[in-house]
């Protein structure tokens, strides 16, 4: 019993720094283009990553409960290992792109791949509406995490609060170091990138570890 609850704690924390990686290469973006997010912005980012986080859980439960026995685990292995295998690969393909296209809209797509341009009118200062659609492309990971999480039957109040503690940790520090280490570059990496792709890494190694 104590070890199937230290295994949840484990997983709901490994889910939660995955998400929280990809917040904080965006949060280091911000901060090095000299974006600024308030603290009462931020905190409906993590509120927003709350909510997605529990939904997707609640509607992991429901598809897991069509899924018999050990079906549902496999599932939620494979959902882990694809999805963090996409997001590797976009960090990888990111990595190795150059250009920057200048579009007149941006769709959450594109703040996405390039999180800056959730600064619709480029105040250097997120407004409500910016906020807002900033928090709605990064939680789109917690949403998926949290899928997976209802799948193998995780608390949903433990992965969300842990999914919305860690995105506002992720998008304070992030923006607060910015500036700092714009410069640093692990190999061929910036240190955004990098986090991104460790945060597919993450997934990955979730997905292989429930599948083994």
């Amino acid at each position: 019993m104590r070890e199937e609850q230290n295994m949840e704690w484990l997983t709901a924390f490994l889910l939660s720094v995955s998400s929280s990686l990809d917040n904080f290469g965006a949060a280091l973006s911000y901060g090095i283009c000299g974006i600024r997010i308030r603290e009462r912005y931020n905190g409906l980012i993590a509120g927003i990553a709350f909510l997605f986080s529990y939904a997707g859980i609640v509607g992991g439960e429901l598809f897991g409960k069509l899924l018999p026995g050990k079906v549902a685990d496999v599932a939620a292995a494979l959902l882990f290992f694809l999805v963090g295998l996409r997001i590797a690969l976009l960090a990888w393909q990111q990595r190795r792109r150059n250009q920057q296209e200048e579009r007149v809209e941006v769709g959450i797509g594109d703040i996405l791949r390039t999180p800056t341009r959730a600064d619709l009118d480029r105040s250097g200062d997120l407004s409500l509406w910016e906020a807002l659609l900033l928090g709605v492309a990064l939680s789109l990971n917690a949403l998926v995490n949290g899928l997976g999480a209802g799948i193998l039957g995780l608390s949903p109040f433990l992965v969300s609060s842990l999914a919305a503690l860690g995105s506002f940790i992720a998008v304070r520090g992030g923006i607060a170091l910015g500036a700092r280490l714009a410069t640093v570059r692990i190999g061929r990496w910036s240190l955004g990138q990098f986090s991104v792709f460790l945060s597919g890494a993450i997934l990955v190694f979730i997905g292989l570890h429930n599948l083994l």
